[in-house]
């Protein structure tokens, strides 16, 4: 009886986890690891920056705010199919950068080293609530893509 009461479970299980679940519009990500993928998006940080957390945190076709040290490489999924070239403000600074053949852009931010004093705060075009508080010398860099006219 148990048997079969497990082998039926697990047949619902593997229908249930078969599934596809499509990526969430908007999401916060930590990792430690120099370089990861979450949801398309690939980030590469800074190899020679102090072993700690890096946060996306807001990730969206619309942007990002990232938080760490350090440069770090930023590529989205596939979001810009058909749009050759956008606009990412970058702290404020409008930079054109050129979507690849499957519409991914590759952008690079810089954040301050973990050693330096203090930390900046910058502006994103939506508000966030909560979330993990940045780390001493934490560096906040907002990205948000404007699509062209």
């Amino acid at each position: 009886m148990f048997e079969q009461e497990i082998t039926e479970s697990l047949s619902r299980f593997a229908s249930r986890f078969s599934q596809d679940i499509p990526d969430p519009v908007t999401f916060d990500y930590r990792s430690i690891e120099p370089q990861f993928g979450v949801y398309g998006w690939s980030v590469t940080a800074d190899p020679d920056r102090a072993l700690e957390f890096l946060d996306l945190h807001d990730v969206s076709a619309a942007g990002l705010t990232v938080t760490g040290s350090g440069s770090t490489r930023i590529t989205t999924p596939a979001l810009f199919q058909g749009v050759p070239t956008v606009t990412v403000m970058i702290d404020g600074v409008p930079t054109s950068v050129t979507s690849d053949a499957t519409g991914r852009l590759t952008f690079v931010v810089i954040l301050r080293d973990s050693r330096a004093a203090g930390t900046s705060q910058l502006r994103v075009s939506h508000s966030r609530v909560g979330g993990p508080a940045p780390s001493e010398g934490a560096r906040f860099c907002s990205v948000q893509m404007v699509f062209p006219d």
